[in-house]
């Protein structure tokens, strides 16, 4: 067999979907998959090979373990809204469409599978869509307004709390915004129900390795290796994984007969290749709920004129994690003695309608602060307690005279 990079070969099979070679382009996957057994590049390839032969139950399968490893996956949600309203599933097609809208909202065409939908599940097809929550926390990522962000997504988890893509991107926010036991924390929570999110895995590595604590990063490198196997040659100067070489990663191209296309269209049940763990899905991805102030819609009254959608209740949430044993060895004792339990956070209110134009929610988005952030009540590690420590020492001194008491400072009284 001729040796071939990783990454040409994903093109090369990317190719044969688009020719209509389906039953080739499977073969290949399924040979990808016998070397690297989680790589999520080639499950969503795969998924889109049975996508287009309409096979959609081993599409659906396939895109769902996509979206254990890439939670906000823009294909994933977009081909699983096609899959499910192939098997006559609107409300389902319809939640998936309305995540694909939030990872790209100024998307012309999900704008109008979107309204398409809409009509076609409840009957009325909004006549301007409106930025939900998460939508808007993307932007608020995208443009370095991490603290707006996060008070977006607190408030969009506590109606939602079974939103791993929102977890995820939570976690991503505080991290950049700098608060790195929050950030640890939140990521600790998302692997408890996804162990291989690539976003929160990524997130624990870099804390851990800015912390000089390399080894025990080493857990959370080998999983990204196993999604994407260019990680393992990712060095701490390249900013992303695609700088890796092409090179870096070859494998053995698979020599295609056309006798293999029965094989390839003759599996019934789930793809596993040899060897792979059989990893239970996350019940949320079966239960996706349309709670009617997620909907982007452009007003209230706009909603209320639309057929009511019954919210499915998720069979679990997205509870929140111990902390992992690198934090909870290095957690001052006192710090956790004195933990209480996290007052329960006021219903969140109906959103306002996110329906001005985005250049104008940017611009005004610099001069507002976001809803209250809701504490994960978590003791800080001793590594990040003492950067926390020597970063507002200088500021405690010049605001308070040396020999003043530190005093415990009351609660407000609305909290």
């Amino acid at each position: 067999m001729d040796k071939i990079n990783l990454r040409a070969y994903q093109r090369h099979i990317d190719r044969l979907i688009e020719e209509e070679q389906y039953a080739e382009a499977i073969a290949h996957c399924r040979h990808i998959l016998e070397t690297f057994p989680k790589h999520v590049g080639t499950y969503r390839l795969l998924g889109k090979a049975y996508l287009e032969a309409e096979r959609y139950p081993q599409a659906i399968d396939l895109f769902r373990r996509v979206l254990a490893a890439v939670p906000d996956d823009f294909i994933a949600h977009a081909a699983l809204s096609v899959a499910h309203e192939a098997l006559d599933d609107d409300q389902t097609a319809l939640w998936h469409m309305t995540r694909a809208f939030e990872v790209q909202p100024a998307n012309p065409a999900i704008q109008e599978e979107l309204r398409r939908l809409y009509e076609k599940a409840e009957g009325l097809a909004p006549p301007r869509l409106r930025l939900t929550r998460g939508a808007l926390a993307r932007m608020y990522v995208r443009n370095g307004l991490y603290a707006q962000a996060v008070g977006e997504l607190r408030a969009a988890l506590a109606k939602e709390p079974h939103r791993a893509d929102l977890m995820a991107l939570l976690a991503e926010a505080l991290y950049r915004d700098g608060q790195m036991a929050e950030a640890a924390n939140t990521a600790a929570t998302l692997l408890r129900k996804l162990p291989y999110c690539y976003q929160a895995n990524q997130i624990l590595a870099e804390i851990l390795e800015k912390e000089d604590r390399a080894e025990e990063a080493q857990k959370y490198r080998r999983r990204l290796a196993a999604l994407d196997p260019y990680e393992a040659y990712r060095t701490p100067e390249m900013l992303s994984v695609a700088q890796v070489p092409d090179d870096a990663v070859m494998l053995e191209q698979l020599l295609w007969s056309p006798d293999m296309a029965e094989a390839a269209f003759g599996i019934e049940e789930p793809l596993q290749a040899e060897g792979v763990e059989d990893e239970a899905l996350p019940t949320w991805f079966e239960e996706q709920p349309a709670a009617a102030s997620e909907a982007p819609m452009e007003s209230k009254a706009a909603a209320a004129e639309s057929a009511p959608v019954a919210e499915a209740e998720p069979d679990e949430t997205l509870a929140e994690a111990e902390l992992p044993d690198w934090l909870q060895e290095i957690a001052p004792p006192e710090i956790a003695q004195q933990e209480e339990p996290a007052a329960a956070a006021p219903e969140a209110t109906d959103e306002e309608a996110y329906d001005e134009d985005l250049a104008a929610l940017l611009a005004a988005a610099g001069g507002e602060e976001g809803p209250p952030e809701a504490s994960f009540e978590e003791p800080l590690p001793d590594w990040l307690a003492g950067a926390a420590a020597e970063a507002e020492a200088p500021a405690a001194e010049a605001a308070e005279p040396a020999e003043a008491p530190a005093e415990e400072e009351a609660l407000p009284d609305w909290l």
